[in-house]
């Protein structure tokens, strides 16, 4: 749902990058997941990049620093059920990306979130690297079960 990126003041506040588009999550009395435990939101205000949590696990500064770069996550059973042809990122991560004419361009490595639309990091076994607009146009086929992505997406334009 995040990434704590900083501590906020001397009392144990995060300032996390949400990447939720839920506006009512980390709601006071929420419990997250931070590093394997659970953690109840005490307390939630806005920030410029999402937003600044007071947790009921962190109580000081330098626990707080010593979070940066922790995901914040919720339980799977605690999520919104999805309209058909939406996904989590967690479904789609770790999914071969193929265009429609049947070339394997590499595997779903990262969701980047621009505000537009998500862009799709594609990543082949060599470390080369494609960046894929997630718009309908593009997007073909997703096959979750086969954990399969077909996009038209022309790799000759590269």
């Amino acid at each position: 749902m995040g990434i704590v990126v900083g501590a906020w003041g001397v009392h144990g506040d995060v300032k996390v990058k949400s990447y939720t588009d839920v506006e009512s999550r980390f709601a006071p009395g929420d419990s997250v997941i931070l590093q394997g435990r659970i953690a109840t939101v005490v307390h939630k205000r806005d920030w410029k990049q999402g937003f600044i949590l007071t947790l009921d696990i962190v109580t000081d500064r330098t626990t707080a620093e010593s979070l940066r770069g922790q995901e914040i996550t919720v339980s799977t059973s605690s999520l919104a059920a999805l309209s058909n042809g939406s996904y989590y990122h967690y479904h789609l991560i770790g999914c071969s990306v193929w265009t429609d004419s049947g070339e394997h361009m590499g595997t779903l490595r990262e969701i980047i979130a621009t505000g537009a639309n998500d862009v799709f990091v594609v990543r082949e076994g060599t470390g080369a690297e494609v960046l894929v607009p997630a718009i309908q146009e593009t997007i073909v086929d997703v096959d979750i079960e086969a954990k399969r992505i077909t996009v038209s997406f022309p790799l000759d334009t590269l």
